[in-house]
């Protein structure tokens, strides 16, 4: 609330200055009849007007500035200085005064409280007129000051009392909470935080014990065990209201373990404690870990056995079933396929016989490394022999490289190294559909050793992120479903690893899913330089000229790494139409090429036709041509022969093998070669380009399957060259038994060996029959063709046979039907035939199954379909 004034007027509107006069002394009066220290200072903040109670406030100021009162001339300034003079410096003094000086004209005014040694506390009001004079009015107020001394002692001693309490509560080793009488949270120790670290923003005095607990289930902290979380938390509030004493046992996400003890005091109040019993409990689960790991090492050995009885079985059931059919029949063709199968068979048997041959030596530490001198591109050369013919039926290309600043030789246990490589190439090559497996060997030299490494990369299915950490593991594959479509014992890569341990060296792999895999490992091998070179042919062919074609960029690169180090003069091209470009290019410009190394497998034109427009063309009469083909007899036709290829090499190729070629055809009558001449006459045109692309693509529509019967061939306004692609032959079609809809027997059986073995023995039946490779399509066929029974092979792709025969009897109940089912199991384990019968199957037979086993059961159960047919 503020006060207003009008100064007295005459009537004539002048001041009154009488009565101005008699105002004044009023207020002079008054200010020093008042006991509370009164000032006013002026707009220049001149003092003018005070009382003795403000005299005497301020005695020290006004005994320093007495002429300067009396003159009027002392300032606020003046005042401030003279009263701390010597409490301070005379920096500080004059930064106070300032500080002082600026406050005193705030326009809402200042109140500053002060402690004087003779009077002691007085709280001083600062108020600005409109005039701008300033008003001061000190009020006592040590009586005031000290009723807060009193109070501030009390709740310091309240504090300490409380300090006292708070670090003994810290001093527990256990969470320490008190809820009052409507459950709400009053005191804490950090421990109860510590225990409760997922709640701490939310853990603060006035929170009630559910809201805590239902925000610590919102946020995953307890381990409910599927139980429903509502239903959870009203037990736990029903248990704690009905008992004055409440204990409880809970258990975190992360795997701690709390047990809830809370006592109910007389004023309704909770004490609770919260104890940490992760110790006690991980002590009381030992005896239960101890018993699960007997059992976890009893069904490891059990996988174990099922994984190498289906393993072992399945090739068993060819060896026996072909060699009982063997006894039987004379030595002709048929004889020859029977013998085939029992080595294939014979072979898988003793694969997996060595594996775990292998496993067993290694986990028992017998087996010792045979270290001597090793020549690193023998190995390399020995394992992509292996596995050439595989990749070249499965239409994949295998790629070797061996980095040249390799030592050629090394001390290692070569066959070892041998066994580890044919292992992941192995699997590289089969779990590859299309693309590439690519074989490098490569590493820094340090001294006399070599740290070598071996990487195998494919571009097959890939490995699942989820499955990488555990491919190294015994008895673990990447699919170890019943519906995997690659067999094996899981323990290649197990003793891969061990193999590299023994070595001292290191094992890895990086794999996306769908895109393929890169396994590799590192050993350090001592550099061995005792074994002779092979001394190559002293045939200077350096400068030779060499036009490199392959579609293939890692083949080009190596190729050109390869030549480049014989020191011949290289260019490369992706296709045969830059092939016969560059090679008419180089004639036109006076540098033929002296040799030709051809791709076979090229899209648009393969080497062959590349090599037959070479042949054709007499510019290129002096050019030399060296096929590379994979394993699968693609160059071994007449047609290509007649070609008369100065070399043809089976890919991979060896480099060693590589530079012996070239140098032989390279140095063979090398002075002789004709220099470019024009085209002899008679001979016939050379084609364009355009002429080469286009017989090429002629030639592919003539062999593609896709050409409809009516669509006539294409045909090119050019003249085409004498030799053509021969035509590829069409595959003879085997009618199966039982392609019409009456079908006594459905095969359901996904391994092509044993698809033979189940062929032969029904043929000797008087049973129509048809042997399909899955699941999926055993329900398709049941669908569409009825059989009276079904053999049910157990483990197969896309959809096994336990899914396949519930699909099966799902059916049958729309239809009422019923066919009996057998199923058909390597595993021969106990507990499967119940597992059969389980899922809807009605019989069970073990592999491997003989001849007069299978017909005998065959004949039980058609007998028996067919006495329930004639009774129904």
């Amino acid at each position: 609330m503020g006060t207003s004034y009008s100064p007295p007027l005459n009537t004539d509107g002048t001041p009154d200055l009488e009565r101005l006069l008699v105002e004044h002394r009023f207020l002079t009066e008054s200010i020093h009849a008042s006991s509370l220290p009164i000032a006013i200072y002026d707009d220049q903040d001149v003092l003018f007007i005070w009382n003795e109670a403000y005299e005497v406030l301020f005695q020290k100021a006004f005994d320093e500035l007495r002429e300067q009162l009396n003159s009027q001339q002392a300032r606020y300034a003046d005042i401030v200085r003279a009263t701390n003079e010597g409490t301070m410096s005379d920096a500080d003094l004059e930064e106070y005064v300032a500080r002082r000086v600026a406050a005193q004209r705030a326009p809402e005014g200042t109140t500053i409280e002060r402690h004087y040694p003779e009077d002691g506390w007085f709280r001083i009001h600062k108020s600005v007129t409109p005039s701008g004079a300033v008003s001061d009015i000190a009020i006592d107020i040590n009586e005031l000051k000290q009723r807060e001394e009193a109070i501030a002692a009390a709740q310091e001693k309240a504090g300490e009392e409380r300090r006292r309490l708070e670090n003994a509560l810290e001093a527990l080793e256990d969470g320490f909470a008190i809820y009052d009488a409507d459950d709400r949270l009053r005191v804490f120790n950090s421990k109860f935080i510590e225990m409760h670290s997922q709640l701490s923003d939310v853990l603060k005095a006035g929170e009630t014990f559910e809201s805590l607990v239902r925000i610590g289930i919102q946020r995953n902290l307890w381990d409910l065990d599927d139980e429903d979380p509502e239903e959870w938390l009203q037990n736990l509030l029903r248990n704690r209201r009905e008992n004055d004493t409440f204990e409880s046992i809970a258990k975190f996400q992360d795997g701690r373990w709390m047990r809830r003890l809370e006592t109910k005091t007389p004023d309704g109040e909770r004490v609770g404690i919260r104890a940490d019993i992760t110790d006690a409990k991980m002590r009381e689960f030992d005896l239960e870990d101890a018993r699960a790991d007997a059992e976890t090492a009893t069904r490891a050995k059990s996988e174990f056995l099922a994984n190498m009885s289906h393993e072992i079985r399945t090739p068993m059931n060819g060896v026996l079933g072909m060699a009982e059919l063997l006894s039987r029949t004379e030595l002709d063709a048929k004889q020859q396929e029977f013998a085939d199968i029992i080595m294939k068979s014979g072979n898988a048997l003793l694969t997996i016989i060595n594996d775990v041959l292998d496993f067993s030596k290694i986990d028992a530490g017998q087996l010792v490394l045979n270290t001597q001198p090793t020549h690193l591109g023998e190995i390399v050369g020995d394992v992509a022999t292996l596995v050439a013919a595989t990749a070249a039926e499965r239409e994949v290309e295998l790629i070797t490289r061996i980095d040249p600043g390799l030592p050629e030789n090394v001390i290692a246990d070569g066959g070892r190294i041998r066994q580890i490589l044919i292992n992941i190439v192995g699997n590289a090559v089969k779990f590859t559909q299309k693309g590439h497996v690519y074989i490098e060997v490569f590493g820094p030299i340090y001294g006399e050793v070599a740290e070598v490494t071996f990487k195998i990369e494919d571009t097959g299915i890939g490995i699942p992120e989820d499955s990488l950490d555990k491919i190294f593991e015994s008895f673990n594959q990447v699919d170890s479903s019943a519906t995997r479509k690659f067999e094996g014992t899981g323990l290649g890569l197990a003793i891969c690893t061990r193999l590299v341990g023994l070595m001292g060296g290191k094992i890895g792999v990086d794999s996306q899913e769908g895109k393929g895999s890169t396994f590799w490992f590192t050993v350090n091998l001592p550099v061995h330089g005792e074994i002779p070179k092979k001394v190559r042919p002293e045939a200077d062919i350096s400068s030779s000229r060499v036009l490199l074609v392959d579609d293939n960029d890692i083949n080009l690169s190596i190729l050109k790494e390869q030549a480049a180090s014989w020191n011949l003069s290289v260019s490369a091209v992706s296709g045969g139409p830059q092939a016969m470009k560059a090679l008419w290019s180089a004639v036109e410009s006076g540098t033929p090429y002296d040799l030709v190394i051809l791709d076979y497998h090229m899209p648009q034109m393969d080497g062959a036709m590349v090599a037959q427009c070479i042949r054709n063309d007499a510019r290129l009469s002096g050019t030399k041509i060296i096929m590379l083909s994979s394993a699968d007899g693609s160059v071994a036709n007449p047609a290509i022969s007649e070609l008369k290829l100065e070399g043809h090499l089976v890919k991979p190729v060896r480099a060693a093998v590589l530079q012996d070629t070239l140098t032989s055809v390279l140095s063979n009558e090398k002075a002789a070669v004709p220099a470019c001449s024009p085209q002899a006459p008679g001979a016939p045109a050379a084609l364009t380009l355009a002429d080469l692309v286009a017989n090429a693509q002629a030639a592919e529509e003539r062999k593609s399957p896709k050409m409809q019967a009516n669509e006539p061939p294409a045909q090119n306004d050019v003249e085409k060259p004498d030799w053509e692609p021969p035509a590829e032959p069409e595959e003879p079609r085997q009618e199966e038994p039982g392609d019409t809809n009456a079908l006594d027997i459905l095969v359901a059986e996904d391994n092509d060996i044993n698809q033979v073995v189940f062929t032969q023995i029904l043929q000797e039946t008087p049973y129509s029959f048809k042997i399909v490779p899955d699941g999926a399509e055993a329900v398709a066929c049941y669908e569409s063709n009825h059989p009276k029974l079904i053999l049910m092979d157990v483990s197969m792709p896309e959809m096994n046979g336990m899914d396949a025969a519930k699909a099966i009897r799902e059916l049958e109940e729309t239809t009422g039907a019923h066919v009996p089912i057998v199923g058909v199991t390597a595993n021969a384990l106990r507990g499967d035939r119940e597992k059969c019968l389980a899922v809807g199957m009605d019989d069970y037979l073990a592999k491997p199954v003989s001849p007069a086993m299978l017909k005998q059961k065959i004949a039980d159960w058609l007998e028996a379909a067919a006495e329930a047919a004639n009774t129904a």
